[in-house]
């Protein structure tokens, strides 16, 4: 049998990457072998606070970038510019991509889907946060503020891979 990411593909090998696919709806059958609503709950729960947590971070981020473009006074600073604005573009994406899994938005989510598809799992949402909080720790004007969000988003992120390992049926069918 072929690995999940390869199955219909042709002998050319033009599969579709994994999380490039359609999300497979996954049931926790209980003992009568339906859906475990308690499960269920508990899933939906944690992933919504999740989702509000990363989109807190991403405010944070992108007032960041927004103020560390404002206090730029000179040529000196310059590479700041560069940080600041990758810093609120980052915070951009993220958060759309925390309101797109809300509100199902099914162009938006196509093209997250082919572009940041590593935001599908949780080990790649919570190394993306831990990427932009280093990338927040690089900018050097507003530095109180630019340590302080490097710090929050470097916590959500190592927070998000301990629950995952811990508790991975409470991340799974992350769509």
């Amino acid at each position: 049998s072929a690995h999940p990411a390869l199955r219909g593909s042709s002998a050319m090998g033009d599969a579709e990457p994994s999380w490039l696919q359609e999300p497979q709806q996954y049931a926790q059958p209980s003992s009568q072998g339906s859906v475990d609503p308690q499960l269920a709950h508990r899933r939906s729960i944690v992933q919504s606070s999740v989702r509000i947590l990363n989109m807190g971070g991403s405010v944070l981020m992108a007032a960041t970038g927004c103020l560390g473009l404002a206090s730029i006074t000179g040529v000196d600073k310059a590479g700041n510019i560069f940080v600041a604005l990758y810093s609120f573009l980052f915070a951009l994406l993220l958060f759309g991509f925390e309101a797109t899994q809300f509100a199902k938005w099914e162009l938006a989510d196509y093209h997250f889907r082919r572009n940041m598809g590593f935001l599908y799992t949780p080990q790649g949402k919570a190394l993306f946060l831990i990427f932009i909080a280093f990338l927040n720790l690089g900018l050097t004007v507003q530095r109180n503020l630019a340590i302080s969000t490097g710090c929050v988003l470097i916590f959500l992120g190592v927070v998000q891979i301990a629950g995952w390992l811990r508790y991975p049926e409470l991340f799974e069918d992350q769509k």
